[in-house]
């Protein structure tokens, strides 16, 4: 008595097309693209310009904008051979609007340095396309010095001098199956 009733109903329902033009991106594109399309800056940063040898440091790349964030994969880091480097952490913000996602991903690229010495950690590059200018743009940044003392807790460090750098990448691997 007196109460709602409710009825499920079943219904198609159709809207009117809608017509989507995807246009191909240039050729051209250079080796650091990796398919990242909108209007982006990037931040790096290097944890310490100073470690000692057998610490853990941390290489960080921001990149904020407008575009298919979601998307963009941690640019390619490359460390001095006789560093070992971790997994990358990558976090994000991202918000959708009806302006396009905007954002911001970060990459935190994790490494021990396992030789003394004076290093530089070079640039990185990140390539993007952006679709109001119809070119590609790559943004470069800076490169990092970074000097390594003798361990500080008595630790055995390396010193590497005259070493090839296939033979420090060998050292690296016996020394992983030492412990």
């Amino acid at each position: 008595g007196g109460g709602h009733e409710v009825y499920n109903l079943r219904r198609k329902l159709q809207t009117p097309r809608v017509n989507i033009t995807v246009k191909e991106l240039p050729a051209g594109a250079p080796a650091s693209f990796t398919g990242a399309v909108g209007k982006f800056s990037m931040e790096a940063s290097l944890s310490a310009d100073q470690l000692a040898a057998n610490s853990a440091g941390t290489f960080t790349v921001k990149i904020t904008g407008q575009g298919n964030l979601p998307f963009i994969q941690a640019p390619k880091l490359t460390l001095p051979a006789s560093f070992e480097q971790y997994n990358v952490k990558t976090t994000e913000s991202i918000q959708t609007a009806t302006a396009g996602t905007s954002g911001y991903r970060q990459f935190e690229y994790p490494f021990i340095a396992r030789a003394e010495g004076t290093y530089r950690i070079d640039s990185i590059l990140f390539t993007y396309f952006n679709p109001d200018r119809r070119e590609y743009v790559t943004l470069s940044s800076q490169s990092f010095p970074l000097q390594i003392t003798p361990d500080a807790n008595g630790g055995e460090s390396y010193m590497v001098k005259g070493l090839s750098k296939e033979d420090v990448q060998m050292l690296g691997q016996d020394i992983r199956f030492i412990r």
